[in-house]
């Protein structure tokens, strides 16, 4: 059995697992399994995910399976497991291993991940304020869906339930069941998706390309600032209908689910760029600016070095004027001073004249 795994509540989020396009990768020979299997973390379409202890390493793992007899679950799976594995990124959990077990099922070992899922986070959050707290997960999925759309795969699952975040700052995009490469996406397959997540060409079943997840991506990131799940229509009026949002997150929300794909980024690294400019203070591309708006942007991009000069130019205007004070305040001295030599001379000289006067010259001497 399993060592009980951390607190925290281990979460593997999966969902009906991988289409069967293209031949499933073969996972080697049939052997028992390196694991001591423990409890089941969750059960979907396509099998069920366990915690297991590795002895070798002394560590906890999940295993994703599939039930005995499915051969077509089971050869999803193993693409599941070839697709995830060669996402080497901080934010793709990470797969450590896979096989066959000694009844030919296809399974992977992947990271036990402790934590909890973005929907939990955006249920719990009280306000407005803890959900754009948020928005710092939504920005780091983006930069991990931009690397597999630099790997050549698509998501095509992209929704807070598969987004994992963890205690110390860690975002996971999981479950990349429904993942496909760029080239399978060309053929179009209808309904692949949840609803209300999905972009309109995926749910007609039309070819694919990065800006489909990026629908997925602006759907995310519209739940985390309304605090309610998009309906089958999408999100429609709510994001302009909750009061309180920055224009600027409005403004990439509603560009990255625009019904158009062609008015959508093009693929997650021009939303995530966008994410990241909000972030930093810098100009969103896809807002439109009022005049007030910039001239707040400006006094809050140089609030700080403002605020130094300002200080800087009252310490100056301090010193200067210390130092006249200082300067006046010695040069009074220095003439209070050169009055007092002068009255000490005068003095002397009274003295002198005093003392020539009271002593008559002596006589001159007498002749012989």
């Amino acid at each position: 059995m399993a060592r009980p795994v951390g607190s925290g509540g281990p979460l593997v989020v999966h969902s009906g697992g991988a289409l069967s396009t293209g031949a499933a990768a073969p996972l080697g020979r049939p052997s028992s399994l390196p694991f001591d299997l423990g409890g089941v973390l969750g059960r979907g379409g396509m099998g069920e995910v366990r915690t297991a202890f590795d002895p070798r390493l002394g560590r906890d793992v999940a295993v994703k399976t599939v039930a005995p007899g499915d051969s077509s679950s089971a050869a999803r799976l193993a693409r599941e497991a070839v697709m995830t594995a060669r996402l080497e990124h901080p934010g793709v959990v990470p797969v450590y291993e896979a096989g066959r077990g000694e009844d030919g099922r296809p399974w992977y070992a992947m990271r036990l991940f402790t934590g909890r899922s973005l929907d939990d986070g955006i249920r719990e959050a009280p306000d407005l304020a803890a959900r754009l707290r948020l928005v710092r997960h939504v920005l780091d999925a983006g930069n991990a869906v931009a690397y597999a759309h630099g790997q050549g795969v698509l998501h095509r699952d992209l929704k807070p339930a598969n987004v994992l975040t963890g205690p110390f700052g860690e975002t996971i995009v999981a479950d990349w069941g429904l993942a496909c490469t760029t080239h399978e996406a060309t053929r179009g397959e209808p309904g692949i998706g949840t609803p209300g997540y999905m972009s309109p060409e995926q749910l007609a079943g039309l070819p694919l390309d990065g800006r489909t997840d990026v629908y997925g991506l602006g759907a995310m990131l519209a739940e985390v600032l309304t605090g309610v799940p998009p309906t089958e229509a999408g999100f429609g009026d709510t994001l302009r209908a909750t009061p309180g949002l920055p224009a600027e997150l409005v403004a990439i929300a509603e560009h990255a689910l625009a019904d158009d794909v062609t008015d959508r980024y093009a693929d997650a690294s021009g939303f995530a760029e966008d994410l990241l400019a909000w972030f930093e203070g810098r100009q969103v591309r896809v807002h439109d600016y009022t005049t007030t708006e910039l001239l707040r942007r400006l006094v809050n991009r140089w609030r700080v070095p403002l605020t130094v000069a300002g200080i800087g130019a009252l310490g100056m205007g301090l010193a200067i004027a210390g130092g006249s004070i200082r300067t006046a305040e010695e040069y009074d001295r220095a003439e209070a001073m050169e009055a007092e030599a002068a009255a000490a001379r005068e003095d002397e000289r009274g003295h002198s004249h005093r003392r020539c006067a009271c002593k008559p010259p002596p006589p001159p001497p007498k002749a012989s």
